[in-house]
């Protein structure tokens, strides 16, 4: 309930901006969310730990690349669809009596369909937007364990299938006709279907309130 009043809020405020900054047209330029424009954005993530501030027997890596593109139908009305393709690696240790060495990595992709729609022509320009996002990814773990000079191995693969809700609120600020920085609030609720190892499956839930922030281009 929490997070359905913070989106009635961000809409709340935004339909506010979008009415005060119609007075507020400061380019004189064609229009860049105009009927048959083409949108491109993208956003990545990239994240490193570093064991030796950390933990000195763990270390972990991952990345995260999303490009999308879109079109405008009429003006003002972009749809499209965005894919992300992400992985991680996990490496880890323990000195203990019974030493062991365990690595993860995994690698996933999800495809999500998007609507946004921009309120006015000024330079400066609210948005609301959603998408629906179908993804899979799967992961494989490797441990070994010694037991009295004898090396113990295990290994186990998860496959694992997504489906996300977003929505999202903001403000793309024009610095040329054909680029604008994007900066917003998103919502998500995502549901993971897992496939265990006995071959039951396993569903969960997750919802989370993020900021966002990028670059386009409208060509």
């Amino acid at each position: 309930m929490k997070q359905a009043n913070n989106f009635i809020v961000l809409t709340f405020l935004l339909c506010c901006i979008s009415g005060f900054s119609q007075d507020i047209d400061i380019t004189t330029e064609e229009n860049p969310v105009s009927k048959g424009t083409i949108f491109l954005s993208g956003q990545s993530n990239f994240r490193a730990s570093l064991s030796e501030l950390d933990n000195p027997f763990f270390n972990y890596s991952s990345y995260s690349i999303s490009p999308t593109i879109g079109y405008f139908l009429v003006d003002h009305l972009v749809v499209g669809a965005g894919v992300n393709f992400s992985g991680f690696k996990a490496t880890g240790s323990s000195p203990s009596e019974f030493p062991s060495e365990s690595e993860s990595k995994g690698r996933g992709i999800s495809f999500a369909p998007f609507v946004r729609y921009y309120f006015n022509t000024g330079r400066i320009k609210p948005y609301l937007g959603g998408s629906v996002g179908f993804g899979s990814n799967k992961s494989r773990n490797e441990s070994t364990i010694i037991i009295n000079g004898v090396a113990n191995f295990a290994e186990n693969e998860r496959k694992q299938r997504s489906m996300e809700y977003t929505s999202k609120g903001g403000v793309a600020i024009f610095l040329t006709k054909n680029i604008s920085v994007d900066t917003g609030v998103q919502y998500n609720n995502s549901t993971f279907n897992s496939e265990l190892v006995s071959g039951d499956e396993l569903e969960s839930t997750n919802s989370r309130i993020n900021l966002t922030g990028g670059i386009s281009v409208y060509l």
